[in-house]
């Protein structure tokens, strides 16, 4: 994603209710996307969607064959300094998968408690850990029939004190992603219009014959305050020389679906370095910085050992520490995995 400017202010189916235990909404608060900081190639979605992307809590959620693991990304700049969407109470978002999804009738999903199969999701406000908790308060999860999901707002879901509604986070347990690779057109329509009127997008997934190897942003591991209470590790502010208030972390998944243990972040220059693994390099970090600024930095590693949450999937922890340069501007580090994905974190910088 590149940097952004930023004005940062402070045929009538049966329906299936579905549960969500409170050990799994927990979990899923954990789990809640962020993908404002994943870089994206253009995508070919429209309408109110702007991307379809692999959830960070797994390394297969777009694998041929695997659960279906995704996030829908709206149309919205996903900085928390810009207002999202608004969801009126009563209305519903409806996302619905094409056939060449297989249902399942197993429970592939979260916990045996979960309704089998167990079909769940978060509406989320742009970044990790951030939907409207508590999850049952604010909307509930449907299926209707075996292909569409549905979330419905119990009460109005809208900017003011949150940035409101961006993102959709969906871990269907009875689906699982078409067995031929390729790409997959999936609908969303949400009442995120005008006094609740329904907005259409086309959310176009590619689904790849094989895992890739994955950076995904997490803030589990961020602490948040009272004083920033809704403090968001992928857009943070500095002063100039100084590191922001939550260290990154990250997720590493390798294309053996398991952990990346042992990658360190080694700084070349003050434009960026590599990211290394057992003295191979596996992938790259630059920094984009503003004209004539020096001294910005980026440190971290090894990576170790780690769960990740709501799927328990076993990954690694990659904790990394950014110090702002000697400008003030907006300073963006893109990392990138050499044959896998990338992301962008985002820093403003005062002087």
């Amino acid at each position: 994603m590149p940097a952004q400017t930023r004005a940062r202010t402070r045929k009538e189916t049966t329906v299936h209710k579905l549960q969500i235990p409170a050990a799994i909404t927990a979990a899923l608060m954990l789990a809640a996307v962020g993908t404002s900081a994943l870089a994206q190639d253009e995508s070919m979605s429209d309408g109110i969607v702007s991307a379809v992307i692999k959830a960070p809590i797994v390394a297969d959620g777009d694998v041929a064959g695997a659960l279906t693991d995704l996030v829908f990304v709206l149309d919205t700049d996903l900085d928390p300094a810009v207002p999202g969407r608004t969801l009126p109470a009563g209305s519903s978002v409806r996302i619905t998968f094409p056939e060449e999804f297989q249902s399942v009738e197993v429970n592939a999903g979260p916990a045996a408690t979960c309704e089998d199969p167990c079909n769940t999701g978060v509406i989320l406000q742009g970044w990790p850990q951030r939907p409207f908790p508590p999850i049952a308060d604010f909307y509930s999860v449907e299926m209707d029939g075996s292909h569409t999901f549905v979330m419905t707002a119990v009460q109005d879901l809208a900017p003011g004190g949150t940035p409101g509604v961006k993102q959709f986070h969906v871990i269907l347990g009875g689906l699982t992603n078409p067995t031929e690779p390729g790409d997959y057109a999936i609908t969303v329509e949400a009442g995120t219009g005008p006094d609740g009127a329904v907005e259409t997008g086309t959310g176009v997934v590619t689904i790849h014959p094989a895992i890739q190897p994955s950076i995904n942003p997490t803030s589990i591991f961020a602490k948040l305050t009272d004083e920033d209470p809704n403090g968001n590790p992928l857009y943070q502010e500095a002063a100039a020389g100084e590191s922001p208030p939550f260290a990154w972390d990250f997720f590493l998944f390798g294309s053996d679906g398991g952990g990346i243990v042992g990658a360190e972040l080694q700084q070349n220059d003050d434009s960026g370095g590599d990211i290394v693994q057992d003295g191979a390099v596996i992938g790259s970090f630059t920094i984009d910085a503003p004209e004539g600024a020096t001294g910005q930095s980026v440190s971290g590693g090894p990576s170790v050992d780690a769960t990740a949450p709501v799927l328990g999937k076993a990954t690694a922890r990659l904790t990394a520490t950014f110090t702002a340069g000697d400008m003030p501007g907006d300073y963006v580090t893109t990392f990138e995995m050499d044959g896998g994905n990338s992301l962008a974190m985002h820093v403003t910088v005062s002087e």
